[in-house]
């Protein structure tokens, strides 16, 4: 599957260089082919390899390793999926709504056991997030989840204002709530060190090495520029890249974020700023962002509104417009960062669905050919955690389907279904357009109500 891959991001140039696998050349039979080479696949691949001993594994990258959306996030693992827990409670009832939410936390608990036993060096920080609201409308809802969680039996509390200013040093938010178990990582080496394991598990690995599928039947045969492999199962985790499936590709869209990431702050700068809980946070906007400190207390700071990526010609030019407006709210929130200069500028692509839950499990209609992606802004946690429930569901050696698993909503061959052709980019242009619009509505109306307090 041939594609357009924006520049790389600083994780990926400043990591170490690291010797490249090769190309997959001739025929090759496994039992397990995994498309995709980023935490979701190669987390796939090693407890593949690990739950699976003797099972014939290969991992199949376009590019490098981590190369996609994993090498280009903002590097915070953290609970939560879907649009939120108000949002998992209306649709799926109390006791699934409560099931899908611990599952994100066994997913973080997962992910960060991984690390340690794994001795992954991706500069790991223990730390929290905070979901902070800007508007009252939004601190509102900020109230409502927290009794929903409270409800639930999470420990997710509400913070007031000063509270709020007391963890983040930032006084333009009015509320949040905050999650207590969550960390911060370089994702490029969470990445690279995870499929360094599953080599050494037994897993081959094949870098430039596109693929597509090109039959299904009794096995899948997965076609390259030099190579051919024959597999029993197919683990599609490219994410918002097409798979070739059908079922996916019309449930997944492909969409664009944006990220900058500041210079190293002097610790002076840093400590006026009255940030000291170090704690990661998300503003509640629909188009939001979401900033963490780096090891080397840099600040990255992501979000604004998203690109469809099949309905721009050029990427560059939208992406400059975003990086105008994250650098102008990053001085919204801490005005003492006036001046300060930006270092790097990046985007990736990365799957959106439309209901916003992800998709793990076989591909509906798709025989032993399965998908793991689309995470909506959950990826690192959940993808490394469906590597797992795929080892846990999946038998490499058998010649017949494995049980589909059905516990999460995000256990499923396929998601709600787009238009495809030239009223996917013009519907879902549209749609971007109006909920930013609704975003800068809402601020600008609490600006003119403040005034009026005055």
């Amino acid at each position: 599957m041939g594609r357009q891959v924006a520049p790389p991001s600083p994780w990926q140039r400043e990591a170490p260089r690291r010797a490249p696998s090769p190309a997959l050349e001739g025929r090759l039979v496994v039992d397990v082919a995994v498309v995709g080479a980023g935490l979701a696949g190669s987390s796939a691949a090693l407890h593949l390899a690990r739950e699976h001993p003797g099972a014939r594994i290969a991992l199949l990258e376009a590019r490098t390793v981590g190369d996609g959306a994993t090498g280009r996030s903002t590097g915070v693992i953290g609970p939560g999926v879907g649009s939120g827990i108000l949002g998992l409670r209306s649709r799926w009832g109390d006791a699934r709504a409560t099931a899908m939410f611990s599952a994100t936390m066994d997913a973080v608990d997962l992910t960060l056991k991984l690390v340690q036993n794994e001795s992954i060096e991706c500069h790991l920080e223990h730390t929290s997030q905070v979901v902070a609201a800007r508007t009252q409308l939004h601190a509102r809802k900020l109230r409502r989840q927290a009794a929903a969680f409270a409800d639930l039996g999470f420990d997710v509390p509400y913070l007031g204002a000063d509270e709020l200013a007391d963890i983040v040093g930032a006084d333009c938010y009015l509320a949040g709530i905050r999650y207590s178990q969550v960390a911060t990582v370089d994702p490029y080496l969470l990445c690279v060190g995870v499929a360094e394991r599953a080599v050494a598990a037994g897993v081959q690995l094949f870098e430039h090495t596109p693929v597509h599928r090109v039959a299904n039947g009794p096995g899948t045969v997965l076609q390259s520029p030099a190579g051919r492999v024959h597999a029993r199962h197919v683990v599609l985790a490219n994410d918002g890249w097409p798979t070739g499936a059908r079922q996916v590709d019309r449930s997944v869209v492909p969409i664009d974020t944006h990220v900058v990431r500041t210079a190293p702050l002097p610790p002076a700068l840093l400590e006026s700023l009255g940030w000291r809980s170090r704690a990661a946070v998300i503003d509640s906007r629909t188009f939001f962002h979401y900033y963490r400190l780096t090891h080397d207390d840099r600040i990255v700071f992501g979000g604004g509104p998203v690109a469809y990526r099949g309905g721009r010609r050029d990427r560059d030019a939208s992406a400059q417009r975003v990086y105008r407006r994250l650098e102008r709210e990053l001085v919204e929130v801490f005005p003492a960062l006036a001046g300060l200069p930006i270092t790097d500028r990046w985007y990736g692509t990365t799957g959106s669905t439309l209901d916003r839950m992800p998709m793990v499990g076989q591909v509906s209609g798709e025989r032993d050919v399965w998908f793991s992606g689309a995470w909506c802004g959950h990826g690192l946690a959940l993808s490394t955690a469906s590597g797992a429930r795929i080892a846990d569901t999946l038998d490499p050696t058998a010649s017949t389907p494995a049980a589909q698993a059905t516990e999460f909503a995000w256990q499923r061959g396929r998601g709600p279904w787009l238009p495809g052709g030239p009223l996917r980019p013009l519907g879902l242009g549209a749609y971007v357009l109006g909920l930013d619009g609704v975003d800068r509505a809402g601020l600008f109306a609490e600006r003119a109500l403040r005034r009026r307090r005055r």
